[in-house]
């Protein structure tokens, strides 16, 4: 909310709106942002997940920005480029309901995995003297029982609505990573050189002339902001370029292989294991 305020209130793309106007509500959305950032480096150097070196400089060169224009006096300098730049957040949300649902299954597999799954431990265990068999039939109490529990021991496969969750989400965040995440940030780099450097750094406001005389704060205020507005262009650009193209690329292709499949092949045929990674239904499925 304080971010829809704070853009909602910069209302004008002027030079000096653009490099000196400063809202109450864009100072909070900050503090929040802030928030956002330790609390998700904690996670992150806690857990140490894959590639955690990366997000730690990631989460770090985010956050020296707004904790410059929320705790250094007189650096309150492009507050409206700051704020847009948070909305590279909204690519978040899809992400970790990817995220959520893709630990659900890494759960699911662990259990059929594991070494009791696997040597048949999960079973139902009845002591031969208990396993009365008629003819060659248990006692239909004994297979009710055991049945029962092999049940309540297997895990269910993924439900049809979470396959098609998962994929939504996943187009979903291409759709809001390419601008959120591609153009925003190569456009408000451009807004950076061509107004905030010059009328920052050349043409101080009136009323902070005497603190922005000092070279050292306006070195302060400017050059760390910069640096890591580039190393976050950079650092989304090479994710989507290593990550999420080939996944692209994959998931077209499988699509595009279960569709040939389901035309052209009469007989059964297993399921791959990108197939199952994916969450696509078998090729002997299409069609029923």
């Amino acid at each position: 909310v304080a971010l829809a305020v704070c853009l909602a209130s910069l209302h004008s793309w002027s030079r000096e709106v653009l490099t000196y106007d400063t809202e109450e509500f864009c100072g909070l959305a900050f503090a929040f942002s802030i928030g956002y950032f330790i609390h998700d480096l904690v996670v992150v150097l806690r857990w140490k997940d894959e590639n955690w070196q990366a997000f730690t400089a990631h989460h770090v060169a985010a956050a020296i920005p707004y904790l410059i224009y929320d705790f250094v006096p007189g650096c309150h300098c492009g507050g409206k480029v700051l704020a847009m730049y948070l909305l590279v957040e909204v690519s978040t949300i899809p992400l970790n309901f990817m995220h959520f649902m893709g630990a659900e299954d890494a759960e699911v597999e662990a259990k059929v995995r594991s070494p009791s799954a696997i040597s048949g431990e999960n079973e139902l265990s009845v002591p031969v003297k208990d396993n009365i068999v008629v003819g060659e039939h248990e006692i239909p109490q004994v297979k009710a029982a055991k049945e029962s529990e092999d049940e309540d021991q297997v895990p269910q496969p993924r439900q049809k609505w979470m396959e098609h969750m998962e994929s939504w989400c996943f187009w979903l965040l291409i759709g809001t990573w390419v601008p959120f995440r591609l153009v925003m940030p190569v456009m408000l780099l451009w807004i950076v050189y061509s107004t905030i450097i010059p009328m920052w750094w050349d043409e101080p406001n009136v009323d902070d002339k005497s603190r922005m005389s000092d070279t050292v704060l306006r070195f302060l205020c400017l050059i760390p902001a910069v640096v890591a507005a580039h190393l976050i262009a950079i650092f989304c650009w090479l994710v989507f370029i290593q990550v999420w193209i080939p996944e692209i690329r994959r998931r077209i292709s499988l699509t595009f292989m279960h569709e040939r499949l389901s035309v052209t092949s009469c007989g059964k045929r297993s399921e791959s294991r990108d197939e199952l990674e994916l969450g696509l239904p078998p090729v002997s499925a299409l069609g029923k």
